[in-house]
């Protein structure tokens, strides 16, 4: 799954918390009978097929610059790329204890077991719980294996924020890296504003906590909505992002690209260049009708 544009993005917004829209308007984020409705069996079913399957072995699953840990699949948009080995390389023996610490907190939360397989509990069956209650579409295709960021992914981009801010702790810019657990969904530009707020009442039935919002539908380099949610039982923040068919795919199509964009190292002239292609790019996505009603956000004190 292609990371967020960067790791403060989610930390904008109004400040005063969620904005429904102006006055009269019945709030979208409101819960209603149908949120709390139980899943449908067949369509629980249908939707159990976005688990991720049980890990191959490394024999099979490795290609060259790809370090997918155990239990995790890389799909072509979340192999390394050189922009992520270098960076990765520059840290301390304390900084590469303190992504390992971080990763098993997330591999604990996102309810995988040690042979890849899932059980009732952890993020995972509860966002695909979640999908199984969706009228249309869902988690956006590939998406599903990769809810875990590779250590190296977290590493590199631990990296690029110390060098950005040097001086800063490692803990805690590590801390800011929200997307260790990432989920996307995608649906078609008609259903995309409804189906979005949707998504949102079921997490909040489901005990999670919303913390950040930012649509980036008018962005003109990467489209979509980003946000970050609290898991209450764990202790952890993860991502969920919100793209139409065709904004999940130019993100999986052009990452490399944003991952060169985001590397300090990038000389100057080549990022410009990147960014023009990452512009032509993400033109291709339009905005879904409404989609400007969904409001940055970011819950005081967080």
């Amino acid at each position: 799954m292609p990371d967020a544009p960067a790791a403060d993005s989610l930390a904008i917004g109004n400040g005063q918390g969620q904005r429904a829209g102006p006055p009269g308007v019945a709030d979208p984020y409101a819960i209603t009978p149908a949120d709390v409705a139980p899943v449908r069996h067949e369509r629980a079913v249908e939707r159990a097929r976005y688990l991720p399957r049980s890990p191959r072995p490394a024999a099979e699953r490795a290609t060259p610059g790809d370090r997918a840990t155990p239990g995790e699949r890389a799909t072509p948009g979340e192999r390394a790329t050189p922009g992520d080995r270098a960076p990765s390389s520059q840290l301390t023996t304390g900084q590469r204890e303190l992504v390992q610490h971080l990763l098993a907190s997330y591999r604990a939360a996102e309810g995988r077991n040690a042979v890849g397989r899932y059980g009732s509990s952890g993020l995972t069956p509860a966002i695909v719980r979640v999908a199984a209650q969706l009228p249309v579409d869902g988690l956006a295709p590939g998406s599903e294996a990769n809810s875990l960021k590779p250590a190296d992914r977290f590493a590199a981009k631990l990296a690029r924020l110390l060098a950005r801010n040097p001086g800063q702790p490692a803990e805690e810019l590590a801390r800011t890296i929200y997307d260790g657990i990432r989920y996307a969904f995608a649906f078609d530009p008609a259903d995309y504003t409804e189906a979005t707020w949707l998504v949102h009442r079921k997490l909040k039935v489901a005990g999670f906590e919303l913390e950040a919002r930012r649509n980036r539908w008018e962005s003109s380099e990467c489209k979509g909505i980003l946000t970050r949610w609290r898991d209450p039982a764990h202790g952890v923040a993860f991502e969920v992002q919100f793209h139409t068919t065709a904004s999940w795919a130019i993100a999986q199509r052009t990452h490399e690209a944003y991952v060169q964009i985001t590397d300090p190292d990038t000389a100057p002239a080549e990022r410009a260049g990147l960014r023009a292609r990452q512009v032509a790019a993400a033109a291709a996505a339009e905005a879904p009708a409404n989609c400007m009603e969904i409001a940055d956000f970011r819950l005081e004190g967080r």
